[in-house]
């Protein structure tokens, strides 16, 4: 009888050795307890730097402590993904020629991840100064949330280990930290997030590569925009020079399909672009340089044309206003849906689409043909995403938005747009659908 209560006990231990062992495995391998694809619920706080540089919320974020877990590549400390394969690979995108309107939200995606590239590059190329790091900061924020819904659903840890990288590097740049180990870091976890949301074979074709390059001539914090910026906060033009030197790159790498006269106009276009970018760092007065903030556009669009004819795709979506107005209004509801269903990331990312377009191509046109209609617009969109760097807001929609805040209109059938700017998408996204279809009234005539 003693030898079988001492087999017993045996037994039990080794049961319980058993599930220890089962427990630590299933951590390792990145298990949570959240299911694949499920939205973080509460936000957790990332760690604050010491000269300002504070975080804001990070989705269940990674703490330090976290223990090491098991990669194809080894065990290495959480966060360090440098190299490894995405978990989920991105999956495979139809042939396109016209990438905006069939892959509005992928394209967003892919200017949103250049962007960081583009941050980390100012980290490595500047000083860095309190205006710069206003611009560095964009980076976990407005870039970051262009792709954090689709990254949170595919794989959650990245999404964590992404957002902790993004402000680990900052703070090391704002503080005198480990600014190299930190960006290796940072690298490392771009290059697997960019693979995870956009298929390297899609990335690899000439549609991709000049979207991207005329995004970067021409979007938000491109090289036509930081410039004309520049006249104003003079930190902007350190953006639009490290655009420029991308846009270079990327028209290397299609400069073979262009036939002589179009490697001729190229060369020329840079070579104006070069003069409003002679330096890494801006001038003493922007003034004085014997410009205006205009004079940068006529040559990035011109190069922009040119890119545009040696790829052989549709690279500017504004030539059917109208076509473009019922896309992004489809867009907006799919928008609606996701935060309707709790996808409050999903929502964002592709409200940040909708705006990254109406930004570009339709706030000039619907400003002058309805200026409260197109300021109404405006101010739900910044109730969902930052307006910031997607609109180039004329003297008109300013001035809309000021008799709007004096006096508001009846355009909207309650004052949702009224209530602060941290509630729930769903208050906002169908009023701003609403205003979409009244944007295509109004464009139909």
């Amino acid at each position: 009888m003693e030898r079988v209560n001492w087999l017993s006990r045996v037994l039990t231990f080794a049961a319980v050795i058993a599930v220890v062992l089962a427990s630590a495995y299933f951590l390792s391998r990145g298990g949570s307890g959240q299911a694949p694809g499920q939205i973080a619920a509460a936000p957790a706080a990332a760690p604050k730097g010491t000269t300002g540089a504070t975080t804001s919320a990070a989705p269940q974020a990674v703490q330090k402590g976290t223990p090491a877990r098991s990669t194809a590549g080894g065990t290495v400390p959480a966060g360090a993904v440098a190299g490894r394969a995405p978990a989920n690979a991105a999956p495979a995108v139809a042939a396109t020629t016209n990438p905006y309107f069939d892959q509005t939200v992928l394209m967003s995606q892919a200017f949103g991840l250049e962007m960081i590239s583009r941050r980390l590059t100012l980290i490595d190329r500047y000083t860095m100064s309190a205006p710069l790091l206003r611009q560095v900061r964009k980076m976990p924020h407005i870039d970051f949330a262009r792709i954090h819904g689709t990254l949170r659903t595919r794989d959650p840890q990245l999404a964590d280990e992404m957002f902790q990288a993004m402000w680990a590097v900052i703070d090391a740049a704002a503080n005198g930290g480990d600014v190299p180990g930190t960006m290796a870091k940072m690298k490392g976890i771009l290059a697997t997030a960019r693979d995870t949301l956009i298929s390297p074979a899609f990335q690899r074709t000439t549609v991709y590569k000049g979207a991207l390059a005329i995004d970067l001539l021409l979007a938000g914090d491109g090289v036509a925009e930081a410039f004309e910026e520049a006249f104003v906060d003079p930190a902007e033009y350190p953006n639009g020079w490290v655009a420029l030197q991308r846009v270079k790159q990327l028209w290397a790498e299609l400069e073979p399909l262009a036939n002589e006269a179009a490697k001729a106009e190229a060369r020329s276009a840079l070579a104006a672009l070069d003069t409003f970018y002679p330096n890494p760092v801006p001038p003493a007065s922007m003034a004085a340089t014997g410009h205006i903030g205009e004079d940068a556009e006529a040559e990035a669009q011109h190069l922009a044309n040119i890119i545009e004819q040696v790829v052989q795709a549709d690279l500017f979506p504004g030539r059917d206003l109208i076509r473009l107005t019922e896309h992004l209004t489809a867009l907006t509801g799919t928008a609606c849906v996701a935060y309707d269903t709790g996808e409050d990331y999903i929502g964002q990312e592709t409200a940040y689409a909708v705006g990254h377009h109406y930004g570009q191509q339709l706030i000039g046109l619907l400003g002058i043909m309805n200026p409260t209609l197109n300021a109404g617009i405006v101010e739900l969109l910044g109730k969902l995403v930052s307006v910031d760097d997607l609109m180039d807001e004329p003297p008109e929609l300013i001035a809309a938005q000021q008799a709007r805040q004096r006096q508001r209109g009846p355009i909207l059938d309650d004052d949702d747009d009224d209530a602060p700017t941290n509630e729930p998408g769903w208050i906002y996204c169908p009023d701003l659908e609403f205003l979409m279809q009244k944007a295509l009234t109004t464009l139909r005539g």
